[in-house]
């Protein structure tokens, strides 16, 4: 807008600089002084009202040039919609439209085409793929990461939302060589290559500075209504606790989250006992929650034996048994062992078998294998050749 300001000013402020130099006033100063106030007059009337009709072709907020009611139809079709942002030129082809700029098409999705030098914002972090969904106030500017393709529909921050209004950033270079920043405002219906999808407006920055989303419109909002789920952690030291967060009721969409430790999702996660804020924001509208994350009851200590210890882990979130009973000890074949709980130790009962009577020629050795007594030796043999009058008894 301020270059056709500037080319209507020019072409008045020559008209009245050759009317004012056709008049000779060396001899009459007071004609000139007169003269001159009047011309002056003229030339700021002439001004205001340049400027007043230049200001039905577009909306200006300083340098923002503003394309208000823009309903641009994007075709669902190879060629979709050639545009150039500057002039408010479109068509189907890009022979028919000097210039142009930004081409959104496509027959299944929603994919830009751009002119050399052009190119659409990505979400603010990401370094690859096509125009982000970006939340009012987000800056474009040459800070921001630039690309062309299609774009993605889901749920993830940055994706693109059926039934919603959709803001996208891009650059082009203008008529004047020097590269510019502006945003749109997508509306898609309920498919990304629908037959309603349209640009419903577009801005840019004149000066090439950078642009905020939103910058130069009138945005009305509703802030949205906060409801969250808290699931505790699992005792003091683990981070298994979370906010399962609903927004509902906030426009424009999409919404924009920022919790109290720096996260930009929906839902919080995996975060320890404290208490989180966030702030969800619909274009100038906000609500703000707090919700504690507390500390689920410990679970009882397990029953233990008396040889063993029971330590609390805040990490798992569970007891750690630690210890092993005493070795049994060794045992004679008669032998046999009880763990006494009680006294934390083996009890050990069973005595050796009587070693049994023996002659007086015998011994009697203790078998561990068989538990029982092995009995060597043997008696003496009688004496041979006694007379006929002797006996012989053993002792």
């Amino acid at each position: 807008m301020l270059k056709k300001f500037n080319t209507l000013f020019s072409f008045v402020h020559s008209v009245v600089k050759s009317m004012h130099s056709g008049i000779e006033t060396h001899d009459v100063p007071q004609a000139q002084s007169g003269l001159h106030a009047r011309i002056s007059g003229q030339l700021k009337a002439c001004s205001a009202a340049a400027l007043l009709a230049v200001g039905g072709l577009a909306d200006a907020d300083a340098a923002v040039v503003h394309w208000q009611n823009a309903n641009l139809l994007i075709p669902n079709t190879i060629d979709g919609l050639y545009i150039n942002v500057e002039t408010q030129a479109t068509g189907s082809a890009g022979s028919v439209v000097a210039g142009w700029d930004i081409n959104p098409y496509s027959a299944t999705s929603l994919t830009w085409f751009n002119a050399t030098g052009t190119g659409m914002m990505r979400f603010p972090g990401v370094t690859a793929g096509s125009a982000g969904s970006l939340a009012l106030g987000t800056s474009v500017g040459s800070a921001g990461s630039f690309g062309s393709g299609a774009v993605t529909v889901g749920s993830a921050a940055g994706n693109w939302s059926l039934n919603a209004s959709n803001y996208f950033g891009f650059r082009f270079v203008a008529a004047d060589g020097g590269t510019k920043y502006g945003w749109g405002r997508f509306v898609i219906g309920a498919a990304i290559n629908g037959a309603d999808r349209m640009i419903a407006e577009l801005a840019y920055e004149d000066s090439g500075q950078p642009i905020l989303v939103g910058d130069g419109a009138t945005i009305a909002c509703t802030a949205p209504s906060l409801s969250g789920l808290v699931t505790d952690a699992g005792c003091s030291g683990a981070t298994n606790g979370g906010v399962d967060l609903t927004a509902t009721g906030g426009s424009p969409t999409p919404l924009s989250y920022l919790w109290s430790n720096g996260a930009i999702t929906e839902d919080l996660l995996n975060v320890g006992p404290g208490t989180y804020s966030v702030t969800v924001t619909a274009g100038t509208c906000s609500t703000s929650a707090s919700y504690t994350v507390g500390t689920a009851a410990q679970a009882p200590q397990p029953t233990i034996a008396c040889y063993e210890t029971a330590t609390y882990n805040n990490t798992t979130c569970a007891w750690d048994v630690t210890g092993t009973q005493p070795t049994q000890p060794s045992l004679a074949c008669y032998q046999t062992a009880a763990f006494n709980s009680s006294t934390c130790q083996w009890d050990v009962s069973g005595t050796q078998p009587a070693q049994p009577s023996l002659a007086c020629y015998e011994s009697a050795t203790f078998n561990g294998t068989t538990c029982q007594w092995d009995v060597s030796g043997t008696q003496p043999a009688q004496p041979t050749g006694l007379a006929c009058h002797e006996t012989a008894t053993f002792n």
